[in-house]
């Protein structure tokens, strides 16, 4: 119920929201004096009308508001926590790449010395005609890689590229490193395996590159590669 003062006396109506349907007002207002034939006029029905519509809209308008507010706050706990799961992804680090930092450089010096002769050895068959063959382990690669690439070769990689570790699978091999610029630390990886495309001829194909987690698109891969 509403209590409403007008032209000095008091009017009072009640109904669900003051009623949408005008064809119902004057059912639905009373009186508490003389004159209704002056409150029951067609100008006082448009006004009330008038004062119902708006009212009606004011209703409407919180309601939209509320039920807004409510999007906008799931919208960004959504986000909120889409950002956060992507972050989280990006910051994954491959369990052989988390290993083989852990490796002690003590016992990598043994491996380092293996393939310094083995690939000493490998330059030199090179030279010569006939075959030759040579194996390299991921412990050896990521020994030398520990303990002479930064050392001896700084400048082998770019600065934001650090710290590369390799794993050796059937098929299959991944090497991993520290990407490092402004704001951005991750781990990208990047998995190939390689075959004889002719005599003579070693290709690599690309099977996934990742940043974390994330996957990076092979298409953006191979267009730096080119590069």
């Amino acid at each position: 119920m509403a209590v409403l003062p007008f032209c000095g006396r008091t009017m009072v109506f009640w109904g669900p929201g003051g009623s949408r349907l005008l064809g119902h007002l004057q059912a639905w207002i009373h009186i508490d004096s003389t004159g209704a034939d002056f409150y029951h006029s067609s100008a006082f029905l448009v006004f009330l009308a008038a004062f119902i519509a708006l009212n009606e809209v004011g209703f409407a308008v919180r309601k939209v508001s509320k039920i807004v507010a409510v999007l906008a706050g799931v919208i960004t706990i959504v986000t909120g926590v889409s950002l956060f799961s992507i972050y989280k992804a990006s910051q994954h680090v491959p369990e052989f790449y988390r290993e083989a930092l852990g490796v002690d450089s003590e016992i990598q010096e043994p491996a380092r010395d293996e393939f310094v002769a083995q690939a000493t050895a490998l330059a030199s068959d090179l030279h010569r005609r006939g075959q030759w063959q040579t194996v390299f382990t991921a412990d050896q690669i990521n020994a030398w890689l520990a303990l002479e690439l930064a050392t001896n070769y700084p400048d082998l990689l770019p600065t934001d590229l650090q710290d590369p570790r390799i794993s050796i699978r059937e098929q299959e091999a991944t090497i991993a490193c520290r990407y490092q610029t402004g704001q951005v630390s991750t781990v990208l990886s990047l998995t190939v395996d390689v075959y004889l495309h002719e005599p003579n001829v070693l290709a690599l194909r690309i099977r996934r590159a990742r940043a974390g987690a994330l996957p990076v698109p092979l298409a953006q891969v191979l267009d730096g590669i080119s590069h």
